[in-house]
């Protein structure tokens, strides 16, 4: 017995076998300053100078005396707010890095950083603090 079939099948599944379509060309557009090898830190010193930062030291508990983010090529983001890392993932659209971070009490989930011109600064949308790149 042979099987038949109907032309409009046929053409539907040739159709839904096409190529990629060019709406991820967008995004490779938008990364195309992030260069997919290296890592990129951002920081923000908490103090004017580190010796207000030693200065303002219990002796009992070390404060960090800079807060980084730092972005890995694999898209996983590390985050130093106080004294302990943490991890989540970024995605970058036009100027903007998009950080999703797990629940915690320290950062809240969903961030914000908006890249300047140059790629040299990230501006916090929660506060407005500048991260200079540190190499």
């Amino acid at each position: 017995m042979k099987w038949k079939i109907p032309p409009l099948l046929m053409t539907f599944a040739l159709l839904s076998c096409g190529g990629e379509s060019d709406n991820n060309s967008d995004k490779h557009e938008a990364l195309s300053w992030f260069d997919e090898q290296r890592n990129y830190r951002y920081l923000i010193p908490p103090f004017e100078s580190e010796q207000e930062c030693m200065d303002a030291q219990d002796p009992s508990f070390f404060i960090n005396c800079y807060r980084w983010v730092e972005l890995l090529p694999n898209r996983t983001v590390n985050l130093v707010i106080t004294d302990v890392i943490h991890v989540g993932s970024f995605s970058v659209n036009d100027d903007v890095i998009e950080v999703t971070m797990p629940t915690n009490l320290q950062t809240p989930n969903y961030i914000e950083f908006y890249i300047s011109n140059d790629n040299r600064e990230l501006t916090l949308d929660i506060d407005s603090t500048v991260w200079s790149y540190f190499e």
